[in-house]
């Protein structure tokens, strides 16, 4: 069994390597996605699969932790918040996509999935052995459960949006003119990131903390792409 002060460890130094990768893709390195990707890559799978392989390890790994390990109400309620945002990520949005014929890399797809699976197990590993059972009713726990539920309402909305611009046989991209992308360019990546702000608020835990900074390092980057893109 690993020790509280050596998942802890694990976290801050899993954190320690998405400040890099964030400090890399702020300095010019394009993450090679969507409108992105190189077209010389040419190991690579249907987008909508890629989606699939690349969402799933977090719900499996949290449904298996909350069905065999995680114990009181207070640790399943925050495995429950993860759960059900995966199970969107994994199960409704992929095939919401009409992203008929694109591809994904081979290697962002594997890349993907080592990054869930890690953050999901740190995450799943702590609500088991050591996430306190504390009491449902806080004021931190209704901040904490108001932003998760701006943050997916945000999130959900603003992919429906961006998914209707494109109607079916179209592969190009449009500029959204929904009044959430008035004041910011990607509301679909700040609401994920607010549903990860909220769960911190709710774990108080160095794992939960650094898959936050995790998805942050991966949204913020990606959402400056879009920005220059929609300005180009």
């Amino acid at each position: 069994m690993i020790s509280e002060p050596d998942v802890n460890l694990i976290s801050i130094v899993w954190m320690c390597v998405a400040v890099v990768v964030l400090l890399l893709l702020l300095s010019g390195i394009s993450a090679p996605y969507g409108r992105y990707t190189p077209s010389s890559w040419s190991l690579n799978l249907p987008n909508r699969t890629g989606w699939v392989l690349m969402e799933l390890p977090s719900l499996l790994i949290m449904a298996v932790a909350a069905g065999g390990w995680v114990r009181g109400v207070y640790p399943l309620m925050l495995a429950g918040v993860w759960i059900l945002h995966y199970t969107y990520r994994a199960l409704v949005f992929p095939f919401r996509l009409r992203t008929s014929g694109k591809r994904m890399p081979l290697i962002l797809a594997l890349g993907s999935i080592l990054f869930n699976a890690v953050n999901a197990t740190l995450n799943g590993y702590y609500l088991a052995f050591y996430q306190p059972d504390t009491t449902l009713v806080s004021i931190r726990v209704l901040l904490g459960l108001g932003v998760v539920a701006t943050g997916t309402y945000t999130h959900i909305v603003s992919d429906s949006y961006l998914m209707s611009l494109r109607q079916p046989g179209d592969t190009g991209y449009s500029i959204p003119t929904h009044p959430m992308f008035k004041y910011v360019s990607c509301p679909n990546y700040a609401g994920e990131m607010l549903v990860w702000v909220g769960y911190s608020i709710l774990a108080l835990s160095l794992p939960a903390l650094s898959f936050l900074v995790w998805t942050m390092a991966n949204l913020v980057p990606r959402a400056r792409q879009h920005h220059r893109w929609y300005r180009e």
